[in-house]
């Protein structure tokens, strides 16, 4: 009878492909007496990062101060071409779109090879009303935001910066 049931479960395994339940040779266990894990082949990917995102004044003026972007790839490998949008929303007004700010101001990011950065600057006053009302601004500076390439950390892709204008 146990022969009858291996000999369909042989059969089922070749005929369907269905899978064997049990591994003829399990893996050699660790120290623990837990199954190592297989290392398989390691895939290089690069990293494009946010690096910097700030005002170049401490004090907000319309007319005069300029967003930096940094982007970097830290990763492993270059990086294919892909793109940096600067958008401004109102926390306090249902996250809108800041005025005059839609569609954000988008650039063009080519390739970047390991370690390689691009720098990149923006006028505030694209993103503020003439005159100031204190509202909250929440700025993000956003890399691959179509998701254009393999990205080896996708939490560094962007960065936030919020005022009071």
């Amino acid at each position: 009878m146990k022969n009858r049931g291996l000999s369909a479960l042989v059969l089922l395994t070749v005929l369907y492909g269905i899978p064997a339940l049990y591994a003829a040779d399990p893996a050699p266990a660790g120290k623990s007496g837990e199954k190592s894990p297989d290392p398989g082949p390691t895939i290089k990917l690069p990293d494009l990062a946010v690096m910097k995102f700030a005002m170049s004044t401490e004090k907000i003026d319309r007319h005069k101060t300029i967003l930096l972007v940094r982007i970097q790839n830290i990763g492993a490998a270059p990086s294919g071409r892909t793109g940096l949008i600067v958008d401004c929303r109102l926390p306090d007004q249902e996250n809108k779109h800041c005025p005059a700010t839609s569609p954000p101001p988008r650039f063009h990011l080519p390739a970047l090879a390991v370690g390689e950065a691009r720098d990149f600057t923006v006028p505030l006053g694209r993103f503020l009303p003439r005159v100031g009302k204190k509202d909250r601004h929440e700025l993000r500076a956003r890399v691959d935001t179509g998701v254009r390439i393999q990205d080896s950390n996708r939490y560094n892709n962007s960065k936030k910066l919020e005022i009071v204008y």
